[in-house]
Parts: C-alpha cells; sequence; structure tokens
C-alpha cells in the first residue's frame, strides 16, 4: 500500500512538507517520487506471496517424490531457495526488533508479529543448511538462473592505471548469504562433494536439500499466509482512520 492508502492527507501533507525539505526536492518531485514508489509498495506483497507459494509447492513435490518433470522441478527449487535465504530474508531483517520494541511498550501489532515470524522462518531455512550447503545452493542457484556460470571461475580483472591498480586474476566468489568470499577451487571442490555423495544425481540432491529445509519452508508458507492477513487489516485500518479524519 502507498502514501494514500496508509495516511491522510494531513498525515501526506506533513511527510511531502518534510521531504522538501531535508531533501532539498521540490514538492513535484517528492509527489513524482512517492507516487512511483506506490507500484513496488503494491506489487512486492504479491511477488513474494507468489514466490514462497511457489517454492512451497516445488519443495513438497520433490519430497514426496511426485515432481515431474524432475528437471523443472529442480530448477525452480535452486532459484526459489536462494531467493528466500537472500532478498526475502533481507527484505524482514528488522521484523524481529521492531516486534520486540512494540512487545516493551505494552503494542501487539499482527502485521508485524506476522513479518517477525516470516523472518524467523527464513532464519530457520537458513540455519538448517551448513556453510557448504550454503556454498552448493549459491553454485545451483548460477548454473539455473544464467546459460553460463562464470562467477565460479577464474577471470581476468583489467588493470587500471588511473587508480594505479595492476591486473589480476579473480580466483574467489562472492556468496552473499555467508557475506565472505569462497575461493573458486574450494567451492568446486564442495560442488564436486556433494554431488560426489549424491551419486551425481542431481535430482537425487534437490530432493535431499528439499527434505533438510521443507518443515522450515511449510513455516514460512504458514507465516506468509498470516501476513495476508495482517495487511488486509492494516487496510482496514487505514480506511476507519482516514473516515475518522
Amino acid at each position: 500500500m502507498g502514501i494514500r492508502d496508509n495516511f491522510t492527507e494531513a498525515e501526506q501533507e506533513a511527510i511531502i512538507a518534510s521531504a522538501m525539505e531535508r531533501m532539498g526536492l521540490t514538492r513535484e518531485q517528492v509527489e513524482r517520487f512517492l507516487e512511483a514508489r506506490e507500484r513496488p509498495a503494491k506489487r512486492n506483497p504479491i511477488l513474494e506471496r507468489q514466490w514462497v507459494r511457489n517454492l512451497h509447492v516445488v519443495c513438497e513435490a520433490l519430497r514426496k517424490g511426485a515432481a515431474e518433470p524432475d528437471g523443472l522441478f529442480a530448477l525452480a527449487f535452486w532459484i526459489g531457495l536462494y531467493g528466500v535465504l537472500t532478498e526475502l530474508r533481507h527484505g524482514f531483517r528488522h521484523a524481529p526488533e521492531t516486534m520486540e520494541h512494540l512487545r516493551r511498550v505494552g503494542k501487539c501489532h499482527p502485521f508485524i508479529t506476522a513479518s517477525a515470524a516470516v523472518f524467523d522462518a527464513c532464519e530457520a531455512i537458513r540455519t538448517a543448511l551448513s556453510d557448504e550447503e550454503i556454498v552448493f545452493v549459491t553454485y545451483m542457484r548460477q548454473i539455473h538462473a544464467h546459460v553460463h556460470q562464470d562467477g565460479f571461475e577464474y577471470a581476468v580483472e583489467r588493470a587500471n592505471p588511473q587508480q594505479n591498480q595492476p591486473g589480476s586474476i579473480r580466483d574467489k566468489q562472492m556468496i552473499p548469504i555467508l557475506r565472505r568470499h569462497v575461493a573458486v577451487e574450494e567451492a568446486h571442490r564442495i560442488l564436486d562433494a556433494i554431488s560426489a555423495k549424491n551419486g551425481h544425481d542431481e535430482i537425487r540432491v534437490a530432493t535431499n536439500f528439499a527434505h533438510k529445509v521443507g518443515p522450515f519452508v511449510d513455516q514460512l508458507e504458514t507465516a506468509m499466509k498470516s501476513l495476508e492477513v495482517g495487511r488486509e487489516q492494516d487496510r482496514i485500518d487505514s480506511e476507519r482512520r482516514r473516515a475518522r479524519c
């Protein structure tokens, strides 16, 4: 929901005036920016719900042996799992501390509580996987989301004489979930070890990962349903506030 959905006209005017003063923008610029922000504010919750629902479906199918065709389910599983561990987890990272603050001041907000539950479920999925398994998930997402997976190979980094930087060979890959780089050779060692452990059968690997994270994906699906309820309650409350003004 955007500014018009969540704030009265007086509150909107106060927000616009504050932005003009603090950012040195014209009224037209602030209004244009806020109107543009309404699009992702309305679209992103739909995309988040769709993303989690799809991951839940493919995860359940892999766990039950009902994935057909199994290659497409495995592809969707790796991409969906990586998205939950990165973007969704990051997007809800502040919800638990906000919920705790509300509790300390004796308040309860269903939407914030549900948002914290979403983060907790994402964190539970992360905790269920070892660091090496996180590297593997990152690698599998890379090879399923791109035709070529050059990120996990050596690359030439050109020299930049203007900044006095010599040329070099990039031999590491950033793993965002771990917040650190992993050597290319180490990443390939992990890939080979996990693949060998599963008989070099990609569907078997995906299925075993689905069993490992499955209960927490169930938890995430439940949390997202509660988030929908909380968001709808927010909408109703906003309409009531506007009606009183």
